[in-house]
C-alpha cells in the first residue's frame, strides 16, 4: 500500500508535537544550516550578523503557517514567497512512487481541466485517492522524510500568531479594465505558485496542501463573502487577500492598496459566479441572457471539453457569450448590442443588477465577550445542532462527519475550531464568525443560518449569533 501524502494524514503527526521545540526538529535546523539566515527569537543558535540573516525572524509574532505551508515552502521557496533567496530542501522530500501513474490518470480523465478527478468524470480511482473522494494532484506530492517532518513540528512550535489587522483601504481604481491587467500580471506573479497561472488551483506548490488546495477561482466556490448569494463583493475579496484565508494563506498586510484592487478586478474578470448558469435578462427588445463557458485551451482536446453541469462545447476559450434570437456569438470586448457596449470585466457583472451580489448587513458588535455571553452560545450550538458535524466540544467529530462532502463530492471534515484562532480562514473576531453563520461558507456543506437564528429560544435572536461567536471563541482558547 502506498504512503499517505495528503495533509489529513499527516497532521497527526505533524500536530503532535506542534506546541513543543523538538529536539529532532532543532537539530533538523542546526544541520542544514537554517540558522545562517533565520534569527531565532529565543536565540537558541549562534548570532551572525545582521547582514547575513536574510530570511525572516522564526518565533515572531505574525501570522500562523500551516504544515503544508511549510512543507510546499521547503521544497519550493519561491512558490510560497516569490522573490525567496532561500535554497529548495528538495532533498528532504522523496519521489511519490505513484506520482506518473496518477499524472497518467489525470491526464486521462481530468475532462474539465481543473486538476481534479470526481465520480462524476470516472467512476473507478483505481486506487489512487487517498479516502477523500477526488484524485488530484495531492496524490502525487513528493513525501516527507522524517527529518522534514520534525523541522516542520519544530518551526509550528516557535511560531507565536498574531492576526493580520484589516484596516480602511483607498477606494477602488475608476479604471478597472486597465487594472484587471495590472492584476494579471501581478498574479502571475505573486500567486501564481499556490494558485497556478490559470487561476485553476494547480501551482508548483498545489500539491502539498492536499485536502485543502489553493482555491480553484474558475469555480465560483467563493467561502468568505457578506452576500447572500455564491459572488462576493469586492470589498470582500479585498479583505481576504489583505488578512488571508488561514495558515494555509497567509495574507498580504504589505501590498499597496492599489494592487490589491488589481488583484480584485482580475478575479472578478474571470466571472466564476457565471460559471455553470444561463441567466435571462429582461430588456425592452425582450428576452436576453448571458452566458459564461469554460473549456480547455491549453489542451489538444479542447473540443471536447465537458462542464461542470455535464454539457459538452467545442469552444476553445474562456469567454461570455450573447443569446438571442439571432442565435450565440462571442462578447469581444466593444461589442455593441443595443444601447450596451460589453467589455470582458466587470462591467458586464455590473450592468446586470438582479444579478448582482446582494450584501447582507453585518452590524458591529452589540455587546463585548464575556463568560454570560458564551455560556448563552453554548446553549444556541445545541439548538442550532451544530453538533451534529462539529461535535459536542466542537471538534469535527460529529455524527455527520463521516458523510460530509463538498460540491465535487470530496471529503470536507467538520471544522474543529478547539485547535485554536490561528486556523481560522475567515477572521478569529466575532463580527468575522457572525459574518460566517449568516452566509454560511459556499461549496461545502456549512450552510447559512441566516433564518436559523429566529428559532432560537435560549437567547433573543438578534443577540443569537454573538453569543454563538463568543462561545466558539471560548472554546478555542488554548487549555
Amino acid at each position: 500500500m502506498r504512503p499517505a501524502v495528503t495533509l489529513l494524514a499527516l497532521l497527526p503527526l505533524l500536530l503532535a508535537a506542534g506546541a513543543q521545540d523538538g529536539t529532532e526538529g532543532r537539530a533538523v535546523y542546526a544541520r542544514e544550516a537554517c540558522w545562517q539566515c533565520h534569527v531565532h527569537a529565543r536565540d537558541v543558535f549562534p548570532a551572525l550578523t545582521d547582514a547575513r540573516r536574510a530570511g525572516p525572524v522564526i518565533g515572531a509574532p505574525g501570522p500562523a503557517r500551516s504544515p503544508a505551508w511549510h512543507l510546499a515552502h521547503l521544497y519550493a521557496p519561491r512558490a510560497t514567497s516569490p522573490g525567496s533567496e532561500m535554497p529548495a530542501y528538495a532533498h528532504l522530500f522523496a519521489e511519490n512512487p505513484r506520482a506518473a501513474e496518477v499524472e497518467a490518470f489525470l491526464k486521462r480523465h481530468d475532462r474539465d481541466g481543473d486538476g481534479v478527478v470526481t465520480k462524476r468524470e470516472c467512476e473507478d480511482f483505481q486506487g489512487l485517492d487517498t479516502g477523500n473522494g477526488i484524485v488530484s494532484r495531492a496524490d502525487a506530492a513528493p513525501l516527507p522524510s522524517p527529518d522534514a517532518l520534525a523541522l516542520v513540528r519544530y518551526l509550528e512550535g516557535a511560531e507565536r500568531f498574531a492576526p493580520v489587522e484589516a484596516p480602511p483601504h483607498a477606494s477602488p481604481p475608476a479604471d478597472r479594465e486597465n487594472a484587471a491587467a495590472r492584476g494579471r500580471a501581478l498574479f502571475l506573479a505573486t500567486c501564481a505558485g499556490c494558485h497556478g497561472e490559470r487561476a485553476d488551483g494547480n501551482g508548483p506548490a498545489a500539491p502539498f496542501f492536499g485536502d485543502h488546495p489553493p482555491r480553484n477561482f474558475l469555480r465560483g466556490d467563493y467561502k468568505f463573502r457578506s452576500t447572500r448569494d455564491a459572488a462576493p463583493l469586492d470589498e470582500d475579496l479585498f479583505r481576504t487577500i489583505r488578512r488571508g484565508a488561514g495558515p494555509s494563506m497567509a495574507g498580504w498586510p504589505r501590498l499597496p492598496d492599489t494592487q490589491v484592487w488589481d488583484l480584485v478586478f482580475y478575479l472578478e474578470g474571470l466571472h466564476p459566479h457565471f460559471l455553470t448558469q444561463e441567466l435571462s435578462v429582461t430588456e425592452r427588445g425582450g428576452a436576453r441572457g448571458l452566458r459564461f463557458v469554460q473549456s480547455r485551451a491549453d489542451t489538444d482536446d479542447a473540443a471536447g471539453a465537458v462542464l461542470a453541469d455535464g454539457r459538452i462545447r467545442k469552444e476553445a476559450d474562456l469567454r461570455w457569450w450573447w443569446i438571442d434570437a439571432e442565435g450565440e456569438r462571442p462578447i469581444e470586448n466593444g461589442l455593441e448590442i443595443g444601447p450596451h457596449t460589453f467589455w470582458l470585466g466587470r462591467p458586464v457583472y455590473d450592468w446586470m443588477d438582479e444579478f448582482r451580489p446582494k450584501p447582507l448587513a453585518i452590524p458591529e458588535p452589540p455587546f463585548p465577550y464575556s463568560e454570560e455571553s458564551a455560556a448563552k452560545g453554548a446553549q444556541v450550538y445545541r439548538e442550532l445542532q451544530c453538533a451534529s458535524c462539529h461535535g459536542p466540544l466542537g471538534k469535527g467529530d460529529g455524527m455527520a462527519a463521516a458523510t460530509s462532502r463538498g460540491n465535487l463530492g470530496e471529503v470536507v471534515l467538520p471544522f474543529d475550531y478547539t485547535r485554536g484562532v490561528r486556523w481560522f480562514k475567515g477572521g478569529s473576531d466575532p463580527k468575522s464568525l457572525v459574518r460566517t453563520f449568516l452566509t454560511g461558507l459556499h461549496g461545502t456543506p456549512m450552510p447559512s443560518f441566516a433564518t436559523g437564528f429566529s428559532a432560537v429560544t435560549s437567547a433573543p435572536a438578534p443577540e443569537a449569533p454573538w453569543n454563538l461567536a463568543h462561545h466558539v471563541l471560548r472554546e478555542a482558547r488554548p487549555r
